[in-house]
């Protein structure tokens, strides 16, 4: 019995590392190429990213018409609710993680903006009057938000940074945020706390609505931090004009907005104890199948091969029935 049970955990472990290898070739192939899902298509095909035709001023605007049924309700949410994502990048990660970005969800926004260490107008990516560094994070983000401010406040009713390793679900968003104004002041993400701060996690995405945006913009000049951390900066700032973070869980206690990679949560004992995390978590940190919220809208440290990886498994995989 005891061989018997050793031979077939062998079978198991070998059939899933060739499984592993099958899928990886398959990323691989994707990869290489310019491609972007459409969720609603039978035939599970892939279309050209259409690039050139829709730049303007620096961004990318898509229309989700080539995403979703025209009148469904997935259409609708598109419309109703536009969204306006921002990307910090490099030059060094512009065409790999950025890229991946672009090839993924961040077609699912109304309007897609990459902020760079150098302009790229082929990209497009966008250079910010700043100095590199991790000192200069919150400069370099205020000056982005000015910039939305600036050229883009018209095209959206929300507006969400990320990193470049972010991947973000923008149909789970727009369904969280169809409960809420964007004539209010508010501001949505990871709720964390650090040295008697309530912020956002920048890693894991926040929202700004339209009005915070506003108020942002009318203090950024002026607003100073004693914290380096871009994230704790902005909530610091925000905090000064009354806005606050607000709870992003949903009706089960369960997160939304995940500063890793969906593993690292849905594994129990990936994030170690002794990380940050647990410090900094405003509620009870939960580690397992209970750590996420079925409408889960961010996960943060996404690598590029991930990040091809989920858009497959959300928009183009299928059950047979």
């Amino acid at each position: 019995m005891m061989f018997k049970r050793k031979r077939k955990n062998i079978i198991i472990f070998v059939v899933g590392c060739f499984c592993g290898i099958y899928l990886e070739n398959i990323l691989k192939k994707y990869m290489d190429r310019r491609f972007y899902s459409n969720q609603e298509d039978t035939n599970n095909t892939w279309h050209l990213v259409p690039e050139k035709h829709n730049i303007k001023n620096g961004a990318l605007y898509f229309t989700g018409k080539n995403l979703y049924h025209k009148n469904s309700e997935a259409s609708n949410y598109f419309h109703s609710i536009p969204i306006l994502c921002w990307v910090l990048t490099t030059k060094d990660t512009l065409h790999t993680k950025a890229q991946a970005v672009k090839d993924t969800w961040g077609q699912r926004c109304q309007v897609l903006l990459f902020f760079s260490s150098e302009d790229d107008p082929s990209f497009p990516a966008i250079s910010l009057d700043v100095k590199e560094g991790y000192m200069n994070l919150h400069e370099k983000v205020k000056a982005a938000w000015r910039y939305i401010f600036k050229h883009h406040s018209k095209d959206a009713s929300w507006f969400i940074k990320a990193d470049d390793d972010t991947f973000l679900i923008m149909e789970n968003l727009r369904y969280f945020l169809s409960s809420y104004s964007s004539s209010d002041k508010l501001f949505f993400g990871r709720n964390l706390w650090h040295h008697s701060t309530d912020y956002n996690s920048g890693g894991a995405g926040y929202v700004f609505s339209r009005q915070t945006l506003i108020e942002y913009f009318s203090i950024s000049k002026t607003c100073e931090s004693k914290s380096n951390a871009e994230d704790v900066a902005v909530a610091a700032c925000l905090k000064k004009v009354g806005i606050t973070p607000s709870d992003t869980r949903d009706d089960d206690g369960r997160e939304t907005f995940h500063p890793f990679a969906p593993d690292f949560h849905l594994i129990p004992g990936s994030i170690g104890k002794d990380n940050w995390l647990y410090q900094r978590s405003r509620w009870e940190l939960v580690e397992g199948v209970g750590c996420c919220s079925k409408y889960s809208i961010a996960f943060h440290y996404t690598t590029t091969k991930r990040m091809y990886l989920l858009n497959y498994y959300l928009y183009v995989l299928k059950k047979g029935f």
